[in-house]
């Protein structure tokens, strides 16, 4: 869900008073929106509560299904403790999760990620890093595109605008030479059917993923008050969360 990966291409703009937003990358298109000085994080900011976004509301949730030939099955569990980060003067307390995803054909493990996310006090997502570890036969081969605020960049990627809107444009990573990904919200306010569930109020974001394989680019379905429903184009969908 949240990184370029062996299979996957991984999830602002104005906000007042919270974002600056600055020139696209050609000059042109959709304004690409960052974190300003001035967002204030408050001692919660490892609740995430981001109706399109809400990490912390599950402690579990399975994904499935498939993505370039490979039959995926993802389990993403909220991890019982945090991590503090230091940004701008301020000390963030971010939430910690593990997603674990295996190749069914196969029956092996493929890739293992720690995440580190937080949210502002007006409700934007913030993503502070990711430890990686791909696998092969079962060894640990690579720990490719792996990151985090403080030791490879001073800026937090954005995932989650507070107030998604059409043209909605934001960097989940942007670190060069490791990680590099440009969303934009492409749609809103849509219905899905997956899973045998019909989700209401759904936005469809694009991912643009550049660093660090070769550029590629996904499609994210996301309801609110469940959070991410289907990945890689729709093949991986949300199976449970409890």
């Amino acid at each position: 869900m949240w990184r370029n990966s062996i299979w996957r291409k991984a999830t602002l703009a104005c906000v007042l008073g919270a974002l600056l937003v600055t020139v696209g990358l050609s000059g042109t298109g959709p304004a690409v929106a960052k974190p300003h000085a001035s967002v204030t994080f408050t001692r919660h900011s490892n609740q995430i509560s981001n109706p399109y976004l809400p990490i912390t509301r599950f402690h579990r949730c399975v994904l499935g299904g498939n993505d370039q030939g490979q039959h995926l099955r993802i389990v993403r569990v909220l991890q019982n403790r945090t991590k503090r980060f230091k940004y701008k003067g301020q000390t963030v307390k971010t939430a910690v999760v593990e997603d674990r995803v295996t190749d069914v054909g196969a029956g092996q493990l493929i890739e293992k990620t720690v995440d580190y996310f937080a949210q502002d006090k007006a409700g934007n997502v913030y993503y502070f890093g990711e430890d990686v570890n791909e696998y092969r036969n079962g060894h640990v081969v690579s720990h490719s595109g792996q990151w985090r605020l403080g030791r490879d960049t001073n800026t937090p990627g954005v995932l989650m605008p507070a107030h998604p809107k059409v043209g909605d444009a934001f960097y989940a990573e942007k670190i060069p030479g490791i990680a590099v990904e440009r969303d934009r919200v492409v749609a809103v306010g849509g219905t899905r059917q997956t899973g045998g569930h019909t989700y209401q109020h759904v936005i469809k974001i694009r991912e643009h993923a550049t660093t660090p394989r070769p550029a590629d680019v996904e499609f994210k379905n996301y309801s609110r008050g469940t959070g991410v429903i289907t990945e890689a184009n729709g093949g991986v969908r949300l199976l449970s969360c409890s």
